[in-house]
């Protein structure tokens, strides 16, 4: 059964609040890569149960290997998603209605170093007019496009080395792709016709990680390592300063570690990864004054003590998604009421879910690492309560 918690103003109610931990993004990351690095030793108490769900179906990924990282889904509601190791990198499409899995495995060569290739999760997107799905690749410091009709990989190497190319997204009018260098601190600009890259830094020890457009078609960056988020305005962007960027941190003494990034009715949702809350303010603030979402507790406070909030997303409606890392949850916040909702994500007690993506049929799709899993959120499916 899901949970259900309501804002009231700038009060968010919670159940089983528990005491608040703030961690760096670098930090947790690290560890889940050494995760990666051993996955034969992984702790067995990281998935030691799966359980019914009304909400979440899930389909175990036909690749004995972990490695799974971001989601996207097609205009026909297949999903598609990164595989990715130390060694190899596949495309895999999965048709929910018949179950079936259709890989693409890569062919460039690794030429990342290992910890940029753990920390960095590859990330996709899906372009409609090209029927293309296009992603970032760490192990082979690429962005890539698998053109779906043909099933034909082609990639494009990133100037930077060992940049550790992650979010991606495609521009409003759909001439370019933007992507973030978590390790390059740099987000950069890949022109689809003349296929050309053009960097742009974003300063030392920044760690753009995760990115989205919003309505003006001005570019919103989570900054991981320097607890802060970056608005561009891409017409004025130079190679060479930083003109056309704006920094954006909490007022002191609060810090966090933002990760995912979104848009919708006038408000920014980032999510801190660095402890159980979703920040959320007025696009115009500056994060000079925000709102919180609490989370409720983590299911593994032996394993991870906090819910480190991941991706966040939009569908169609304007709801915002995001999962809890550490909580083995996915969260829903409602447009029309701000009530945010929690489901148990079947398989844990940590399963291990950072990425997702929500598709137009209602869907909200999401791997998991640790299970070895994709699944997804029945959004269409009503939950049974009454305020």
């Amino acid at each position: 059964m899901p949970q259900i918690f309501v804002s009231s103003g700038r009060v968010i109610l919670v159940i089983f609040l528990v005491g608040i931990l703030f961690i760096s993004l670098y930090v947790t990351v690290i560890r889940f890569s050494n995760a990666q690095q051993t996955q034969d030793g992984i702790d067995d108490k990281l998935v030691s149960y799966e359980k019914k769900s009304n909400f979440i179906k899930e389909f175990h990924v036909p690749i004995e290997e972990r490695g799974l990282r971001g989601i996207t889904t097609d205009s026909q509601g297949n999903a598609w998603f990164l595989h990715s190791t130390n060694e190899t990198s596949t495309i895999v499409k999965l048709e929910p209605d018949s179950g079936k899995f259709t890989q693409y495995p890569e062919e460039g060569e690794t030429i990342a170093d290992n910890p940029v290739i753990n920390l960095a999760a590859g990330q996709l997107v899906f372009d409609k007019e090209r029927n293309a799905v296009w992603f970032t690749d760490a192990r082979v410091n690429s962005i890539g496009k698998l053109d779906i009709a043909s099933g034909q990989i082609k990639l494009w190497q990133v100037p930077t080395k060992n940049a550790g190319p992650m979010g991606i997204v495609l521009s409003p009018e759909g001439k370019s792709l933007w992507f973030a260098e978590i390790i390059g601190n740099n987000i950069a600009r890949f022109d689809i016709q003349s296929e050309k890259i053009v960097e742009y830094q974003t300063g030392e020890n920044s760690g753009p990680t995760l990115l989205t457009f919003d309505e003006k078609g001005q570019l919103w960056v989570s900054l991981a390592f320097s607890d802060s988020v970056m608005l561009t305005q891409i017409g004025n962007l130079s190679s060479n300063s930083s003109v056309g960027m704006v920094k954006m941190s909490l007022p002191k003494p609060d810090r966090f570690a933002p990760f995912g990034i979104a848009i919708a009715g006038g408000k920014l949702y980032v999510s801190d990864h660095g402890s159980s809350r979703m920040i959320v303010a007025d696009e115009n603030s500056g994060l000079q004054s925000y709102d919180v979402y609490w989370t409720s507790s983590s299911s593994s406070p032996a394993l991870i003590p906090t819910t480190l909030p991941g991706e966040v997303v939009v569908d169609k409606h304007g709801n915002i998604f995001f999962p809890q890392h550490g909580g083995n949850r996915i969260s829903e916040i409602r447009q029309d009421d701000g009530l945010m909702t929690e489901y148990n994500i079947p398989t844990g007690p940590l399963s291990t879910v950072l990425f997702l993506t929500a598709s137009d049929d209602g869907r909200v799709w999401f791997t998991e690492w640790a299970s070895n899993k994709v699944a997804y959120l029945d959004t269409l499916v009503k939950v049974p309560f009454e305020l």
